[in-house]
């Protein structure tokens, strides 16, 4: 009997720790073109920006005149912010290529701002 409720036990535990595929779709998605002040960012027509990682919203610097931060925020077409959480490098990565730009270099200071270059794609 004991031996029983061991094997039943061990099967229960199996399933309960198997893979499950999950249909959640991502907290944001990486195919959606972004807009800083109304401009798309695969129209930009500098060369370099720098984009920062800040309060789980990122910031776009491409050497466009200093108004406020909320100029350099990126935004959907609809003028929502785009929201990225604080360990989502990749989904950053993933969104500027999208957006038409390489990645070029990183840096993580000691204010725990993250600060990514990045190349426009010729």
């Amino acid at each position: 009997m004991k031996r029983s409720l061991l094997i039943l036990f061990i099967i229960i535990s199996i399933q309960a720790f198997s893979q499950n595929v999950k249909t959640e779709k991502p907290a944001i998605v990486f195919e959606k073109y972004g807009y800083i002040d109304g401009i798309r960012l695969d129209s930009i027509r500098s060369e370099y920006a720098e984009v920062n990682l800040l309060n789980n919203y990122i910031l776009i610097d491409y050497g466009q005149q200093w108004v406020s931060r909320i100029n350099y925020r990126v935004t959907d077409v609809e003028g929502n912010i785009l929201r990225f959480s604080h360990n989502t490098i990749g989904a950053i990565l993933n969104f500027m290529n999208y957006n038409g730009w390489e990645y070029i270099n990183s840096t993580e200071p000691k204010d725990a701002m993250h600060y990514f270059i990045f190349r426009r794609k010729k």
